[in-house]
């Protein structure tokens, strides 16, 4: 779920894929392999920090499909902690749909 246009993260990603194949020409290719392994968990590690809405929104959009209340679920609890009311993710999945299909039916 990128956001449109370019950004940080995509630079970061893209960066670190050619980081990986510069590895692989000058070293050994399971060195490179460990290396890469560790720098794309960072990166995911960093990405999931920055955006911890995306796991929940993850649930909650698998809950919707297959019909479940989602305001008994485990999350809700813990989103209304944080002070985001399950149905602020509801719209933004619907958001996000309804954007997907305008990008596809232009």
């Amino acid at each position: 779920m990128m956001g449109r246009g370019r950004s940080l993260t995509n630079y970061l990603g893209l960066g670190m894929f050619v980081v990986i194949v510069a590895l692989i020409y000058l070293t050994n290719i399971w060195i490179a392999m460990l290396i890469g392994t560790f720098l794309y968990t960072a990166f995911a590690m960093y990405w999931l920090w920055e955006n911890p809405d995306t796991l929940v929104m993850m649930e909650v959009y698998i809950d919707m499909k297959k019909g479940d209340d989602v305001n008994t679920k485990w999350y809700a609890r813990t989103i209304r902690k944080v002070g985001k009311p399950v149905y602020w993710y509801i719209d933004k999945i619907k958001q996000q749909a309804e954007r997907r299909e305008q990008d596809e039916g232009v």
